[in-house]
């Protein structure tokens, strides 16, 4: 039986063994980096109320139907980090390949990982 991490740094010492030996590794990588949520559209402190409202409304959007499906998937439902969930879901959303971004190839990855259906916006 494995045993269980004490704290973080033995946590990371042990992701970043499998990083590196196992062939699983990608996988891994795939499911992490697919963790995160997207750059844009962005908002940014020096915009007007309704330029940011805006952005920030399309980035909200734009999670709800990529890594908060993600994230609760990859851990089985436990999630940590004021992370929203969708646990509603078993597929992500992305744009049409011409419109897909670096962003979007992170979900596209971690949805395989985890086995959820991919489905092109339209």
């Amino acid at each position: 039986m494995m045993q269980q991490p004490k704290n973080l740094e033995e946590m990371r010492e042990m992701i970043g063994i499998f990083l590196s030996t196992n062939p699983e590794s990608g996988r891994l990588w795939d499911l992490i980096t697919g963790l995160r949520g997207p750059d844009s559209p962005s908002e940014t402190p020096g915009m007007g109320g309704e330029e940011f409202e805006k952005k920030y409304r399309a980035r909200r959007e734009r999670k709800a139907k990529t890594v908060e499906v993600i994230r609760w998937h990859a851990f089985n439902g436990r999630s940590g980090g004021g992370a929203r969930l969708r646990s509603d879901r078993k597929y992500v959303i992305v744009p049409p390949k011409q419109k897909q971004d670096h962003f979007d190839r992170h979900v596209i990855r971690a949805a395989q990982v985890l086995g959820l259906e991919v489905r092109i916006d339209e």
